[in-house]
């Protein structure tokens, strides 16, 4: 029992009343009930307590549900703030309500460590459409992956994927797909595929200088390094060491003497070469004022035995110099001059060589 009140009435029915200390309480069908009196309680235990006026506690006013909105308003002066809203309900409930936006919100701060995760599935088909929007530039510090296309200033933006079904391979031209080994990126390698041949068909000629450093000799219209299956036409001049015209080699040479020993002027095989004529060019004296011309024709037989005449000698003051020839252990014909005078003798001489 609790402040004497039996612990449940003396019947069922709601209204049956209890006499305590004088005052009559009622049973509403959940607790005892007493209206209309002013009491001083001490302890109280009860399931509930129904008072229909005012109530205090340590002679404090009892705030209820009901009246908490008018002690609000006259007691404290309760103003939403930014982005809060206050309003009454029906029941006289002071309710307190975020209104703040995404506008307001990043107005107070902008930035957050937080991901953020846009999960509306809108596309885009403009700068104005789609689950997000930016008027303005977009700055990104690291990757940024794209599962859609991406349009740039209303371009299509080529990746390294498209890029290659964009771009094809023209004459020449070789694009292939390769894949980094380090960081697994894709590159297209362009490479250039041309050849002599395939240059030539577009255009087979030039104003520049073509120079051929490959030193290989010509020994046949098949060798060298330059051969030519055709004809050969040259506008200019044409400078050579040596020309081959069928069985015969042209050549020619310049050399200074200063001595009056027999010089060796010239050598070649007379296993390739039965005959040879020279045309020989001789200048000597001060200011090259002595000149003479003479040409040789020199003979090898098969036993290595060479035979030499001179003819057609031309000098304004007398001969040069002697010619002789010979052959030895080498198998090499060699042409020597004796200069008449110490002092430097220029030659310069045009063979002609007929093979065997």
């Amino acid at each position: 029992m609790a402040l004497g009140f039996p612990s449940y009435p003396p019947n069922t029915n709601i209204g049956a009343q209890f006499n305590l200390n004088g005052n009559i309480y009622t049973w509403n069908g959940k607790v005892w009930s007493l209206s209309s009196k002013d009491l001083t309680l001490g302890n109280l235990n009860a399931q509930a307590i129904i008072i229909g006026n005012t109530g205090t506690i340590n002679g404090a006013q009892i705030i209820t549900t009901a009246t908490l909105n008018s002690f609000v308003q006259t007691n404290v002066s309760l103003v939403g703030g930014a982005d809060i809203s206050i309003t009454t309900n029906t029941n006289n409930l002071t309710i307190i309500s975020d209104t703040s936006t995404f506008q307001t919100v990043t107005a107070r701060g902008s930035i957050t460590t937080t991901a953020i995760k846009v999960a509306n599935t809108t596309n885009s088909v403009s700068t104005i459409t789609g689950a997000l929007t930016v008027s303005g530039g977009v700055g990104i510090e690291k990757d940024l992956f794209v599962g859609g296309t991406v349009f740039s200033n209303g371009k299509y933006v080529l990746t390294t994927s498209s890029f290659y079904e964009t771009v094809a391979s023209g004459p020449d031209i070789l694009i292939t797909a390769t894949q980094s080994i380090v960081n697994g990126q894709s590159y297209l390698v362009i490479s250039d595929i041309s050849t002599f041949q395939t240059v030539t068909e577009r255009g087979n000629s030039t104003d520049k200088t073509v120079i051929i450093t490959n030193k290989t000799q010509s020994t046949s219209t098949t060798t060298g390094a330059l051969t030519v299956s055709g004809g050969v036409g040259v506008a200019g001049t044409l400078f050579a060491n040596s020309v081959q015209i069928g069985a015969s080699i042209m050549s020619s040479s310049k050399l200074t003497i200063n001595t009056t020993q027999a010089t060796v002027i010239d050598v070649y095989s007379f296993i390739d070469f039965r005959s040879t004529k020279y045309l020989i060019q001789v200048e000597s004296g001060q200011g090259k004022s002595f000149i003479q011309v003479i040409e040789i024709l020199l003979m090898v037989d098969n036993d290595g035995t060479v035979y030499a005449t001179e003819y057609g000698v031309l000098t304004n003051k007398g001969e040069l110099g002697e010619f002789s020839a010979d052959v030895q252990n080498d198998n090499k014909v060699r042409l020597y001059f004796t200069p008449k005078y110490s002092g430097p003798t220029e030659l310069t001489y045009f063979r002609t060589t007929v093979a065997f």
